[in-house]
């Protein structure tokens, strides 16, 4: 079974077990009256017609969120992104979703690096582009943005997205702003990491309980990355 398909079983799933529940009478009725059917033989069709209607509505939620993006490229990229977190959002694959959410923040800052002059500006003052997070963590984009003998690196082989991070936080001057969600943004990072290459056994295991506590959470602890897309797009 393919990925979409798991997916889409995952969802259907989740619908029949709401529907299902004692005291949802109402809500398989009006599921089922409302996407087509006339009786509970229908209703994993309905619930099939439920999943394209939610795809229909996370369309249009990626395109007004990212309207104001008038680089094409990068509009499509973010659009699409932007989607799938949504996607994996409500089928709760934690993982996936914070994958999406690193993808959208990374693409933001490459564009605003790249727009932005960072590499004369970082030469110029790499004192000013340091920020120290706490005693034990402190970033220099200097460090990052060029090799040993000075040359400017790649942009995809800038390693660390915390320098990028640190670049635009000094450029738009919203240091205390990062400073205060760095614990956010570990959280993104850190999901991020891990699903992309198996880290150490500690940090997994940090992970793993940081996905079951999002598993279990609501709405209100997805709230902090919408503000975080929000603010970098606002710079764009």
């Amino acid at each position: 079974m393919n990925e979409n398909k798991l997916d889409l079983t995952t969802l259907i799933d989740f619908v029949t077990e709401i529907a299902n529940q004692k005291g949802n009478e109402w809500f398989k009725n009006d599921l089922i009256n409302n996407l087509g059917g006339n009786n509970y033989s229908t209703f994993e069709t309905s619930a099939e017609l439920f999943i394209r209607t939610l795809r229909k509505t996370f369309n249009k939620k990626s395109r007004d969120f990212y309207k104001i993006i008038s680089d094409q490229r990068l509009n499509i990229e973010l659009t699409a992104d932007f989607k799938e977190m949504l996607w994996y959002k409500t089928t709760n694959n934690i993982e996936r979703q914070y994958l999406f959410i690193y993808y959208q923040i990374e693409n933001m800052l490459n564009h605003y690096i790249m727009m932005n002059d960072a590499f004369t500006k970082i030469s110029k003052e790499s004192d000013k582009h340091i920020i120290k997070f706490s005693e034990k963590f402190s970033v220099n984009c200097k460090a990052y943005f060029f090799d040993n003998n000075n040359q400017p690196r790649e942009l995809n082989k800038i390693g660390s997205i915390w320098a990028k991070l640190v670049f635009w936080a000094v450029d738009t001057k919203n240091e205390i702003w990062l400073i205060d969600k760095k614990t956010n943004f570990d959280q993104i990072v850190n999901l991020r990491n891990d699903n992309s290459h198996r880290n150490s056994s500690e940090l997994n295991n940090y992970v793993q309980n940081t996905i079951d506590i999002l598993k279990k959470s609501d709405d209100g602890n997805h709230s902090y990355v919408i503000t975080i897309l929000k603010k970098i797009k606002s710079t764009i």
